[in-house]
């Protein structure tokens, strides 16, 4: 994979992948400043997104180190992160909202049943794959948990933060991401934040009195389901069901939406994709299935998954993307690993840029910006 470096401490960058000629995600951060929580923290984010699948989840491809930095290389949403869109475009309607949220529904449902709970999730985190689907990403502060845990880390962007973040001695995940849920159809519908103010202390305080305004263009239905997601109890909250079965989403098929074909457009099955990588590297089965066996670690894993997510376009023209690379079997090694080459790295686009965990009871940190999204610990 040819990837430039970006100087920040977590950056997330658009590349192009040297093999595929495919656009990938790529998020980078510096292992000089890696401290034990950080590596707790990706350890958690990849292995959870690893026991993920589902057609609303951004999928993980590969993750490794190159100079002293650690890459994980995703799925990359072409049309960016829902909140740009809001900022940009406005309020959605009420018909691409109730789209947009059912799916982010489904992949809540889906990830609260594989015993994983989001913890941040925002219009930041949900990714635009087309003017139908979304995704949801960025499982950094994601954790694997029992039903009905108790959770002591307090973690999340303080608009999205429940109650419960503020004020209890611990919290349940589903109940976190349920809420924040709430704030992001708020956000979808009206264009704007429920809890908006300058100081984290008016944000905390508008939050835990559940001090918010609905418009009256937003329809009785969906006023009563953002009234559930938004309720200041825990006990009276929506949970994942009671949302699902409120009369907002009447008209929507939840086994239909995850069952229906995945909305990447450029899917190709395992066969095409064995295929393909034969063709083009003499890749037998033997040293594929070795390779998925260990994981996103080894690159050909990540090669083979980027194919079979957006291989389509090879399928009538199986044709190596890049010419001039066919039949040097040296560039994927048969131990998974991949030379470097001597091209140089193609420029990086930057797309979004992640800020640092602060202590959100700590001014210095917070005096700018107090209004921010950004993910920081509560405590």
């Amino acid at each position: 994979m040819d990837i430039s470096i970006i100087n920040q401490p977590e950056t997330l960058i658009r590349r192009v992948s040297l093999y595929l000629m495919i656009e990938v995600a790529v998020k980078v951060i510096d292992r000089t400043k890696f401290d034990e929580k950080t590596r707790r923290l990706l350890s958690q984010e990849l292995t959870n997104m690893e026991r993920l699948h589902h057609p609303h989840i951004i999928r993980a491809y590969e993750a490794h180190e190159v100079l002293q930095r650690w890459h994980l290389v995703m799925e990359y949403a072409p049309k960016g992160e829902l909140n740009s869109y809001l900022k940009r475009s406005g309020r959605l309607d009420e018909k691409t909202s109730k789209n947009y949220s059912s799916q982010i529904l489904s992949a809540l449902d889906h990830l609260h049943n594989n015993g994983v709970v989001h913890r941040d999730l925002k219009a930041e985190n949900v990714f635009i794959v087309s003017n139908m689907y979304v995704k949801l990403g960025d499982f950094g502060f994601s954790k694997c948990v029992a039903p009905d845990a108790a959770l002591t880390t307090f973690c999340g962007s303080p608009p999205y933060a429940a109650p419960e973040l503020f004020v209890a001695d611990s919290y349940t995940g589903p109940a976190v991401d349920l809420w924040a849920l709430g704030v992001l159809l708020f956000y979808m519908v009206t264009g704007s934040l429920p809890f908006k103010a300058d100081s984290l202390h008016k944000i905390k305080r508008l939050i835990l009195s559940g001090d918010y305004r609905i418009p009256a263009y937003v329809s009785n239905d969906c006023q009563t389901l953002i009234s559930g997601l938004l309720a200041t109890n825990v006990e009276r909250r929506y949970t994942v069901s009671q949302a699902k079965s409120s009369k907002w989403f009447s008209d929507i098929d939840w086994q239909h939406l995850m069952k229906h074909k995945d909305p990447t457009p450029d899917e190709i099955d395992d066969a095409s994709a064995r295929y393909l990588l034969k063709k083009w590297w003499d890749v037998d089965s033997y040293e594929l299935d070795k390779a998925l066996s260990e994981g996103p670690k080894n690159k050909l894993t990540g090669i083979y998954r980027i194919l079979r997510s957006k291989g389509l376009q090879y399928k009538k023209d199986p044709t190596l993307p890049d010419q001039k690379y066919k039949n040097k079997r040296g560039r994927v090694k048969r131990n998974g690993s991949c030379s470097t080459g001597k091209n140089k790295p193609r420029p990086a686009s930057v797309s979004h840029k992640e800020l640092t965990t602060v202590d959100l009871r700590d001014q210095k940190s917070i005096k700018n910006g107090e209004n921010s999204t950004r993910t920081c610990n509560i405590l």
